[in-house]
């Protein structure tokens, strides 16, 4: 399955800051690894492009080219693909 979100992809379910605030503290627990896993993932998913529809060259933005099947980043100047040596 591929995720494609744009830049500013935000994701928050908003779980109460106390325990409290949910009856059994069991289902708690679980949803608050469920809402760090969440927010772990956001920080992971990675814009995804093809080569045609890149978005305009930014200094330092990092995207998912699915055409070369590789990373791509906004180098000093263009575009640079990363590649392994």
């Amino acid at each position: 399955m591929t995720i494609s979100a744009p830049v500013n992809s935000k994701i928050d379910i908003r779980l109460p800051n106390t325990p409290e605030l949910v009856a059994d503290p069991a289902t708690y627990r679980e949803l608050l690894l469920i809402y760090q896993a969440i927010r772990n993932l956001q920080a992971s998913i990675i814009p995804q492009y093809t080569t045609a529809n890149r978005p305009t060259y930014l200094a330092g933005l990092l995207i998912y080219d699915t055409t070369l099947g590789k990373l791509v980043i906004g180098g000093a100047t263009a575009w640079e693909v990363v590649t392994s040596v």
